[in-house]
């Protein structure tokens, strides 16, 4: 895909100096990763993970949809749109339920000038579909695909070239805190020729890591002589990716941090840093995200070193993902209501803090299932015999999409009080999905 048409700029996209549209669109894909650096291999989610590594789709509680746009310098720019959907259970002849996605992507370079003043400018573009999926098997491990087709155009002619991506995660800890460690091989394919040329595609190997963590604050502020104490729920994201090879790229690193607080404001920055004399390929970033109900909107601006800078916005609807919804209730709802739970710990008799527990049951019937999760969690740690303290941290973590969290919760809730034949019905059709 070499031509004499290419603004420098473009030129350090790669595929105007022998590269691929799949190295022209091997950048950033979504504002809440563009915020953090770019580190999103171990963070990835939604159908953006198509583009940072599928086995992330196998954490999705069920569907979601992301439009994405880039501003870059230039006048190019950068759109996608992507879909995220739960798969049936045996998909593809595999024994496990997944999820899968679908994106389309369109890269406009805008005019390119020409670098030897010989023709006028011209047009080019890319466009590309993927399609893929991840799975869940274990509990912890995840795995995953993505066949990728692009189209590049080009002063009046065109290529197609497809490719495949494989990825791997491996999730220590349940919904906030945790750590996952990820592992993607990308750009597997074939590349069309333009111009009498078939530049090679840009395979890569690339690991990331994740650590989360969540915490609860509460301020005292003084107003007008009253003193005022609001909660403030915090969740913190500490992400790390490494590009350990790339043909004919740098290899490089990047680094991003993100703070949520009460589910509703996110804040985040990244660096991004290339392995090869200092002040080359690299860059800041920093973002901001605003998440109420199913809705999220995210911005970042991100300086990209000798590329420019560059604006991005998103927006994410995610109806199954959240702390603010019900619990969901395909195959049924979980069983022990509130009033049932606290009914069955009368008949046992008392087996932890009455108070605590009581509190905690009545925050899941105001359906606040974070601070039910909190509660529980503390329960089970003064007494890791109260069975129904622990049915009801797998009830919360369930409420919050965390299902591989909410089965490590009931079972052992379900080793405490094994005739809990409810409770075994309820995880037998957990584990069916």
């Amino acid at each position: 895909m070499t031509c004499v048409l290419v603004l420098p700029l473009v030129a350090r996209l790669a595929w105007a100096v022998g590269g691929t549209a799949l190295a022209a669109v091997n950048f950033v894909t979504g504002a809440r990763a563009a915020g953090s650096g770019g580190a999103a291999g171990a963070a990835a989610e939604g159908p953006t993970a198509l583009q940072w590594n599928p086995a992330r789709l196998a954490e999705e509680p069920g569907w979601s949809a992301a439009l994405s746009h880039l501003q870059w310098v230039a006048g190019i720019r950068y759109s996608y749109a992507g879909l995220a959907f739960p798969l049936a259970r045996g998909v593809l002849g595999l024994p496990l339920a997944g999820v899968g996605a679908a994106s389309v992507q369109y890269l406009d370079y805008g005019e390119i000038e020409s670098t030897q003043g010989l023709k006028p400018a011209e047009q080019a573009s890319d466009l590309g579909v993927s399609l893929g999926a991840g799975f869940a098997f274990a509990r912890a491990f995840a795995a995953g695909g993505t066949l990728k087709a692009y189209r590049h155009a080009l002063a009046g002619g065109s290529t197609a070239e497809g490719a495949a991506d494989v990825g791997v995660s491996y999730r220590r800890g349940t919904g906030d805190d945790g750590t996952s460690f990820a592992l993607v091989l990308q750009n597997l394919g074939y590349a069309g020729a333009l111009d009498g040329r078939r530049p090679p595609l840009p395979v890569s190997v690339k690991g990331g890591v994740a650590y989360g963590f969540s915490a609860r604050h509460d301020l005292l502020i003084p107003l007008g002589g009253r003193t005022f104490m609001p909660s403030l729920g915090m969740t913190y994201l500490l992400l790390g990716d490494v590009t350990v090879y790339e043909h004919k790229g740098p290899v490089n690193f990047r680094a991003g941090l993100e703070a949520g607080m009460n589910r509703f404001l996110y804040l985040r920055a990244g660096y991004l840093q290339s392995f090869v004399p200092a002040g080359r390929n690299a860059g800041a970033s920093a973002g901001v995200g605003v998440e109420w109900s199913s809705l999220r909107m995210d911005y970042a601006y991100g300086w990209l070193g000798e590329l420019g800078q560059a604006q991005y916005v998103t927006l994410t609807l995610a109806p199954s993902r959240g702390e603010a919804k019900q619990a969901p209730t395909e195959g049924g709802a979980p069983p022990g209501s509130p009033e049932g739970v606290s009914e069955a710990r009368e008949r046992e008799g008392p087996s932890g803090p009455t108070g605590t527990y009581e509190e905690a049951l009545a925050l899941y019937t105001a359906k606040d299932y974070a601070a039910v999760r909190d509660r529980a969690q503390a329960l089970v740690a003064g007494d890791p015999k109260h069975w129904q303290a622990w049915q009801l941290l797998g009830h919360a973590r369930y409420a919050l999409g965390e299902t591989p969290g909410a089965l490590e919760a009931y079972g052992q809730s379900l080793a405490l009080n094994p005739d809990n034949a409810e409770l075994k019905d309820w995880v037998a059709k957990l584990e069916a999905h």
